[in-house]
């Protein structure tokens, strides 16, 4: 009996705990689609705001990663070559890092370089 109690405990705490990482996985998700949804709009500072409150939220590091890449792309936006720069750096540095393929991202350097050249390095 103790150990029917005992174990009907157990699946209760990790049924809840799993749902409480699901709600806050779902909020970091609606934070990202915000970010997109921002982004489409030509909302870029709005989601350059949403992406980043992702990023430092989120323990996704793919998405992390695009989210990366959509700043950097809301930065070109923006104008603000030295921003974009440094996010468009970081998605390689960390691609390469994590061993994460970054090819899908298929304008990242013609990207990257174009903002390097804005910023007045070359």
């Amino acid at each position: 009996m103790q150990a029917t109690k005992f174990l009907i405990l157990i699946t209760l705490i990790i049924g809840l705990s799993t749902l409480s990482f699901s709600q806050k996985e779902q909020k970091f998700k609606n934070l990202y689609n915000k970010g997109v949804e921002a982004q489409e709009t030509g909302n870029y500072s709005d989601a350059v705001d949403f992406y980043k409150k992702f990023y430092l939220k989120s323990n996704n590091n793919i998405k992390k990663l695009d989210a990366c890449y959509n700043i950097g792309v809301c930065y070109m936006k923006l104008n603000e070559c030295k921003s974009a720069y440094m996010y468009f750096t970081k998605v390689k540095k960390v691609g390469d890092h994590m061993h994460i393929d970054i090819s899908k991202y298929t304008d990242l350097e013609s990207l990257y370089l174009k903002a390097k050249k804005c910023t007045g390095q070359h």
